[in-house]
């Protein structure tokens, strides 16, 4: 079947074009690649539905990543700013 001009699955909303998605763990403290995974369809594998396909069952229980809000779920992982739902403070 030949591919047809546009279709959503590739579409990225971020990059507003189509797109591959891949998800990358680093070691904080050393900045070495520790997990590669992905060469998926932008529209049809957001960023929560990749990291719950596989990467969330090698994590140890307990255990959490440090991610950005794509990945909303404080089940497995934390963010950077601890709390998304705080609005910044303007000085």
């Amino acid at each position: 079947m030949e591919p047809s001009p546009f279709s959503p699955k590739w579409f990225s909303h971020k990059f507003k074009g189509p797109g591959i998605r891949y998800e990358l763990a680093i070691c904080i403290r050393t900045g070495d690649i520790v997990w590669a995974y992905g060469g998926f369809p932008c529209g049809e594998w957001p960023d929560l539905k990749l990291a719950r396909d596989l990467f969330v069952l090698g994590l140890r229980e307990g255990e959490k990543a440090i991610a950005d809000r794509g990945y909303n779920d404080r089940n497995f992982f934390d963010f950077p700013n601890g709390n998304n739902d705080a609005k910044k403070k303007k000085f």
